[in-house]
């Protein structure tokens, strides 16, 4: 979790919030990331996602919980131990495979927790697809 500046639209404004980001590959200065998002409680459900670059975000254990309008999520959910006693998982959270972002680690972050079991190579796996590297 860190604090993240974005765009904001087509304008020289940005915006900026705290996002979570699980990481796919570190690196000695940087680490590729996805971003998890809940759209704002949208889930995958927000007008103009692709939903099958999606995974749902649980807590180990927890269950997948779609948005009432339907998701027709296609990957299984992505498991993590939440380690920080603060910080849950909202049940709208989501992972678009297909969007990777560059976390220089000259930035201050705050440790949630990490992807956990069989989720881990789920997690390999939906990004090399997501990026063509390997067949679905």
């Amino acid at each position: 979790m860190t604090v993240w500046a974005e765009p904001k639209g087509f304008s020289e404004e940005t915006f900026v919030k705290i996002a979570r980001f699980a990481v796919v590959k570190p690196h000695p200065t940087f680490s590729v990331c996805l971003r998890i998002n809940t759209y704002s409680g949208q889930g995958s459900t927000k007008p103009g996602m692709v939903t099958q670059d999606h995974a749902a975000v649980i807590e180990v254990g927890g269950t997948f919980i779609p948005h009432p309008k339907g998701e027709p999520l296609n990957k299984d959910p992505i498991e993590i131990k939440v380690e920080n006693p603060d910080v849950t998982i909202d049940p709208m959270s989501r992972m678009n495979m297909a969007k990777p972002y560059t976390v220089e680690h000259n930035v201050r972050i705050l440790n949630i927790g990490r992807v956990v079991g069989a989720s881990v190579g789920l997690l390999e796996r939906y990004f090399a697809e997501s990026l063509g590297y390997a067949k679905p």
